[in-house]
């Protein structure tokens, strides 16, 4: 029968907490996470490779910053690349759109001002205005 049988279920918060019990880590090291084993953590290597005598390599650099807030750092800096990358698709198929469907003059204006070495952002901010000089 189990020692703790005997006691009410309100009780057990009450008894004392072992010294076997691991605190959490923040970040843990490569081959641990591969190996789905509790890393200790501890820099420059953790308890389990250095007893093994293995590598023991972090994916994050800086100490302290766990998997998760690494990886949403990295999301948002993706988030904020692919603004950027639309934008500059938007600011793109603008021109082009204006050189196919134009008139003739805006297309030949938008062209001169590629040959001279115009940004396509150039071109886009500065449309072409009815009777205007090349």
């Amino acid at each position: 029968m189990d020692n703790n049988s005997s006691i009410a279920p309100g009780d057990k918060a009450r008894l004392p907490k072992t010294a076997s019990r691991m605190k959490l880590t923040t970040v843990s090291c490569y081959r641990c996470r591969l190996a789905k084993a509790k890393c200790t953590g501890e820099r420059p290597a953790c308890t389990l490779c250095t007893a093994r005598g293995l590598l023991c390599e972090y994916e994050v650099t800086r100490e302290g910053v766990s998997r998760i807030q690494e990886l949403q750092r990295q999301l948002g800096q993706a988030n904020q690349e692919l603004e950027l990358l639309r934008w500059d698709l938007a600011v793109k198929t603008d021109v082009i759109q204006r050189f196919q469907t134009g008139s003739e003059q805006e297309a030949i204006h938008i062209l001169a001002r590629l040959r001279v070495g115009h940004s396509l952002e150039e071109i886009a901010a500065k449309p072409v205005k009815t009777g205007q000089a090349l």
